[in-house]
């Protein structure tokens, strides 16, 4: 159980992609709450393992360089686990970065059993905001479901959108996922009428 909290629990690093090995950083190097923090380096990855808030699980980050992320797109925050087995292959979604704005969004990772080693996807995020009409803010904190068909559809909520600001309130939408070459690649977010499941 410990290892499954461990590989649901991932943390991140609060820099950039793509970025050098910086020469200055500036604290705090982990933007979340990261309690009781032990690194450990190995083969030139730092690994840094934290007690989680409720002190249930124990949180993993890597780091190449112990100041940067790897993968800003997630910001510090990474949620809502969805391990889904298709075809003997393990995929574990999950919905990253701030939920109250834009960068909220939906990736996944290959994994090799339903306790890991996980394998972050190139091409995430899946599914993110759009940002032009009609917009679309924030969708995440995904399930997926399976129709009597056969297909695969991620439940979601976006936030509500109403005359150029974002609302209150958080609304349920649902879009068709898609496999392909052993991808999930989401139709969505759409907000046309779709035929249903």
């Amino acid at each position: 159980m410990l290892r499954l909290a461990l590989l649901l629990s991932l943390g991140v690093l609060a820099l950039g992609v793509g970025q050098s090995a910086p020469q200055t950083f500036q604290n705090p190097v982990i933007r979340n709450n990261f309690p009781d923090p032990f690194v450990l380096e190995v083969d030139g990855t730092y690994y840094a393992y934290a007690t989680n808030g409720a002190s249930k699980n124990v949180q993993l980050s890597t780091s190449p360089d112990l100041v940067s992320n790897d993968t800003a797109w997630e910001g510090g925050v990474v949620e809502a686990p969805t391990m889904w087995l298709r075809e003997g292959e393990y995929y574990l979604f999950f919905s990253a970065n701030s939920y109250a704005g834009h960068e909220y969004a939906v990736g996944y990772a290959r994994c090799e059993t339903a306790l890991g080693p996980c394998q972050d996807a190139p091409e995430n995020p899946i599914l993110k905001s759009r940002l032009e009409e009609p917009f679309v803010i924030g969708p995440g904190h995904q399930t997926l479901i399976q129709d009597d068909d056969g297909d695969t559809w991620m439940v979601y909520h976006v936030w509500q959108f109403t005359g150029g600001l974002r609302g209150d309130s958080r609304f349920v939408w649902l879009d068709q996922l898609v496999w392909q070459d052993g991808k999930p690649v989401v139709a969505g977010p759409t907000s046309e009428p779709q035929e249903r499941p």
